[in-house]
């Protein structure tokens, strides 16, 4: 009788292929925390750019608001000319703009200006008052009836873009008018949204006007129609964008 066949004995793995997976599971591994690693550096880098111009916007912002406060406080100056007389001449309110150097410390504003505030049965008057100061006719624009102007009379420094100016009706403009209204009724100094200055020919060219009312008497009146009755005008600085958030 045959005895059976012996089994055959199982393979052993060769130590060079238990050295290959384990090399293998090791690349994985480091492949993974480098990955881990890179991104948690990455996530901070982020965090801290991010941080940085938040940092350096809100920089920006404070310093823009700044720059807000000066040209509000050159235009309260222009009001405060205005109340120590009915009305500056054009000599008074020039020489006032001269002294502050506007060019120099406001290279973003296009000048310092004073709009009247008139209904069309005192432009007879306003023209008359202008012829008699030897500024000849006032010609008003864009033409047409309407029941209230308000058109620029002074803008220096005295260049020929702002001299272009003169006579033109902001009040006859939607946006400015918004503004000017806003001003007179509330009794404080306001912003227009984006407008382009009428000295301003290149289109596109993005600007805007700050406008602080001018009261009979100074002090403005405490009810907001008390306060429409007893408006002059508006001292106004018009500021080009660009220069101004560069």
């Amino acid at each position: 009788m045959r005895a059976p066949p012996t089994p055959a004995a199982e393979p052993v793995p060769s130590s060079g292929n238990s050295g290959y997976i384990l090399a293998l599971l090791v690349l994985v591994a480091s492949v993974m925390v480098v990955g881990w690693y890179w991104h948690d550096a990455r996530q901070r880098e982020m965090e801290s750019a991010q941080a940085d111009f938040v940092a350096a916007t809100e920089q920006t912002t404070t310093l823009l608001y700044q720059r807000l406060g000066y040209y509000e406080l050159v235009t309260r100056g222009g009001v405060a000319l205005f109340g120590t007389v009915a009305r500056p001449t054009r000599r008074q309110w020039q020489n006032y703009v001269d002294g502050l150097n506007i060019a120099q410390r406001f290279p973003s504003m296009t000048g310092l200006g004073y709009a009247a505030f008139v209904s069309r049965y005192q432009m007879q008057r306003l023209q008359e008052d202008q012829r008699a100061a030897g500024r000849g006719l006032l010609t008003i624009w864009p033409h047409g009836a309407r029941e209230r102007y308000g058109p620029i009379l002074y803008l220096e420094p005295h260049t020929a873009e702002n001299l272009n100016a003169i006579g033109y009706d902001m009040y006859s403009e939607p946006v400015r008018h918004a503004a000017m209204e806003a001003a007179m009724l509330d009794a404080t100094p306001y912003m227009t949204g984006r407008v382009q200055l009428v000295q301003d020919l290149e289109p596109g060219t993005a600007a805007f006007l700050m406008y602080v009312p001018v009261y009979s008497g100074g002090a403005p009146p405490a009810k907001p129609m008390q306060r429409r009755a007893a408006l002059n005008g508006w001292v106004y600085a018009p500021v080009r964008v660009r220069r101004f958030v560069n």
